[in-house]
């Protein structure tokens, strides 16, 4: 018996199956990266900004506001705190002279009320600037 040289109905069926299961899959795997890109972008982003809030802020005097040159990103807003910092030993006081450690928690709030951060840090301040 001789094999014809034409591919059968049933061969021809399931090489498309084959070759639509292929194709599917790699376009689930673009889907996934994608999203795990834009996920990864928007983190970036976040972290950026609360960077250069953090680093304005540790230069700038305590109650000053960020302003728009350093922070130019329209829907979201920096807030931030001073505090006295928790856990110090005995042998190390908050106060020396006229300087005091205080802690400055830093957060960013989007329009859509997200919060982002915080990034608290402590710092050195005079003791009338709080």
């Amino acid at each position: 018996m001789r094999k014809s040289p034409y591919f059968t109905l049933i061969e021809v069926a399931i090489a498309i199956a084959v070759l639509a299961m292929g194709v599917v899959a790699a376009m689930s795997m673009i889907s996934a990266a994608k999203k795990r890109m834009m996920k990864a972008e928007r983190g970036w982003h976040e972290q950026h900004m609360l960077t250069q809030a953090v680093e304005y802020l540790m230069l700038a005097p305590p109650k000053s506001s960020v302003p728009l040159e350093i922070f130019p990103y329209p829907g979201f807003s920096v807030n931030y705190e001073y505090s006295l910092p928790e856990e110090l030993p005995n042998k190390f006081p908050a106060t020396v002279g006229n300087w005091t450690l205080v802690s400055l928690k830093v957060h960013i709030i989007s329009n859509e009320q997200r919060n982002i951060g915080p990034v608290v840090l402590n710092r050195i301040v005079k003791n009338g600037d709080i």
